[in-house]
Order: C-alpha cells, then sequence, then structure tokens
C-alpha cells in the first residue's frame, strides 16, 4: 500500500523520487538482504521490494530523458541490497545447501536486474543538475 501510494505520487509529479522513497525503501530492503536466512518474512519483504523496484525501473524507461536521475538512484539501491546480503554473516558463514541455492538464486535475480538497467551517460545524468525548476 505505501509503494501504491508513492508510485501514484510519481506519476502526478508531485513526489520528488530523490528525496526520501528510494533510500526509505532500500534500507528496508538491505535489511532484509542483510537479514535475509534468519526469518521467512524477510525474503518475502525482500521479494515485495523488488517488484516494486522493477515496476519503477519500467516506468522510468517509459520516458527515460526525463528520469536518469531517478534511473540511477534506483539501480544504486539494488546494488546496495546485493552488498548487504554478501555481508550477512548468514552468507558467509553458512554451508547449508538450501541455502547456499536460495542465495545464487537471490544473487542471479538481482544480477539479472542490474544486468537490464540501459547505461546513462554521466554527462547526460550531470547535466540537469544544477537547474532550478520555477513554478
Amino acid at each position: 500500500m505505501v509503494a501504491d501510494f508513492h508510485i501514484e505520487l510519481l506519476r502526478i509529479k508531485k513526489l520528488d523520487f530523490s528525496t526520501m522513497f528510494p533510500n526509505y525503501f532500500g534500507a528496508i530492503g538491505r535489511t532484509c538482504a542483510k537479514r535475509y536466512h534468519e526469518h521467512e518474512s524477510f525474503k518475502e519483504s525482500l521479494k515485495y521490494i523488488l517488484k516494486v523496484f522493477e515496476f519503477l525501473k519500467k516506468e522510468f524507461e517509459e520516458e527515460l530523458n526525463d528520469n536518469q536521475k531517478n534511473y540511477s538512484i534506483l539501480k544504486s539501491e539494488i546494488e546496495s541490497f546485493v552488498n548487504f546480503h554478501k555481508r550477512s554473516t548468514n552468507f558467509r558463514t553458512n554451508d547449508k545447501k538450501e541455502d547456499d541455492l536460495l542465495d545464487n538464486k537471490l544473487l542471479r535475480k538481482l544480477k539479472k536486474m542490474l544486468d537490464s538497467f540501459k547505461e546513462i551517460k554521466e554527462s547526460e545524468l550531470e547535466l540537469g543538475q544544477n537547474i532550478i525548476k520555477w513554478k
């Protein structure tokens, strides 16, 4: 429900994506990635967040010229999930085959998402950063 509200605000241009939403949702995702093996709720929460981020990615790609900064922020958040998951104690020390399969499945999904991002040149990304929009 929270994601639906934020997505709708983004669509009607009433929310600056770079302010709170990606970091808020990303923090939850990073916590879930780090604690992925501790409880099923962490797995389910991370799956939900990834679905939301996949949806946002598609939305941003539809108007990529207007959403380059948001697109880049979204990619960074997904990259952080990989880093936090790899840093988790369970990932480093767990020898259970089932957990290894879950790790591989999660990491493959995250890598596939990251690989599917279109490349944005930094010069294009920085071009409009210092422009103030007056209404």
